[in-house]
């Protein structure tokens, strides 16, 4: 092994030991709280699910809205010349 790869392999075994102890040293999230009665818990588990629902549905919109947006680019029937115009008819200054 040659000084410089020695070199490397020290640095790297350097940085892995930092972030350890930096790791080591900060201090530990709290555990969430958790409701002691089965109807507290019952309300809390259907307000997760509200919010992992409004969450998935955020998502879902947004990869539909990038659907559209390729597949108005990539339409098949659109030429090259379709493109061109309608960059034109972007780029063309208002008072025209």
């Amino acid at each position: 092994m040659s000084k410089r790869h020695k070199n490397r392999f020290k640095q790297a075994l350097d940085a892995k030991r930092e972030a350890l102890a930096s790791a080591a040293k900060q201090p530990k999230p709290e555990p969430e709280w958790e409701p002691e009665t089965p109807e507290l818990r019952a309300e809390v588990l259907a307000d997760r699910l509200a919010e992992r629902d409004a969450e998935l549905a955020k998502e879902q919109e947004r990869r539909r809205a990038a659907e559209r947006k390729v597949q108005e680019f990539w339409n098949p029937r659109r030429t090259l010349g379709d493109l061109i115009h309608t960059n034109k008819r972007r780029r063309r200054a208002p008072w025209k």
